[in-house]
């Protein structure tokens, strides 16, 4: 779910005008919230951007609030849609996503998927599980959900944004009876998934690996992350990182144009040290462990 703190804030009327201008050079935008959907104007915002054929928009959302409308533009936009959804059994979802429907993410996802099967049948569909201790057993019922909705891709996020020693945060756990059924479950989930052809974000296996033996010299030298060189990242409040697990904003839309950050000699400095090898005050140290490395590359 997302890291947000319900501060009072709104993307200022600047920065989405030079969102808009700046849509013929750029290759990507993921909208995100809250729910990006019930932001106002977002429809006009949308369909601005629409023209440049080289943008691709991404949509990560609760789906509720799609409709025949919406459903038709992201189908022939082959627009990525990605669903947040927390439990496929009804009464644990709508437990978990409070004021949230079940049925009404049925309708929305037949809604998506009749478009597909008129305008469009490209992979659109992804799915976001927020992996806790209360929908643990959610897992194997996943790739039967996944298929018959025709999910292209599942991501299983750690649940991160609890108070440490939380009883939900199966990854700070001590318990081995919970941590090695979490193993198995995982394990059993990827496998079947596989076999569906379901692309997966194995950032669960990935990072308890070493990631160094495998790569060529030539590998080694590149940066461990190339998120300065290709991404910006808006968070609440207007601050601005490049990443999401970074520890310290390069800038905020509410006092800075984005062309300004992304020029920023802070920023210049970032991408200078990181191809030195060398980690920026604004690194989580944790990007450096080499545990994490092979994660935060890939995606």
């Amino acid at each position: 779910m997302c890291l947000t703190k319900n501060r009072d804030w709104k993307l200022p009327r600047e920065r989405i005008e030079e969102i808009i201008s700046m849509g013929p050079i750029l290759e990507n935008i993921t909208w995100y919230g809250g729910e990006v959907l019930f932001l106002e104007n977002f429809q006009i915002i949308y369909d601005l951007l629409r023209p440049n054929s080289q943008l691709r928009q991404h949509i990560v959302t609760n789906g509720l609030l799609i409709d025949k409308v919406w459903a038709k533009k992201f189908t022939i936009d082959e627009t990525h849609i990605t669903y947040s959804i927390d439990a496929v059994d009804p009464k644990l979802y709508e437990s978990i996503r409070r004021g949230a429907s079940f049925t009404d993410l049925l309708k929305s996802l037949d809604l998506m998927n009749s478009a597909r099967t008129k305008y469009s049948d490209s992979d659109l569909l992804s799915l976001n599980f927020v992996l806790m201790k209360s929908n643990l057993d959610q897992l194997p019922l996943l790739p039967k959900f996944l298929k018959n909705h025709r999910f292209s891709h599942l991501n299983i996020v750690p649940v991160t944004t609890l108070k440490p020693g939380d009883p939900e945060n199966i990854f700070e756990s001590s318990d081995k009876n919970l941590i090695n059924k979490t193993d198995r479950l995982l394990k059993n989930l990827f496998r079947e998934c596989q076999d569906l052809g379901i692309g997966i974000h194995e950032w669960y296996f990935q990072a308890q690996g070493d990631t160094t033996k495998d790569k060529t010299p030539e590998e080694k030298k590149k940066p461990i992350c190339f998120k300065p060189w290709t991404k910006l990242q808006i968070c609440e409040g207007g601050d601005v990182i490049l990443e999401q697990f970074c520890i310290k904003p390069v800038g905020n839309v509410v006092n800075n144009m984005l062309l300004e950050i992304w020029n920023s000699s802070m920023i210049i400095n970032y991408r200078e040290n990181l191809l030195k090898k060398e980690a920026p005050e604004i690194c989580n140290p944790t990007c450096f462990d080499q545990s994490e490395n092979r994660y935060l590359n890939k995606y």
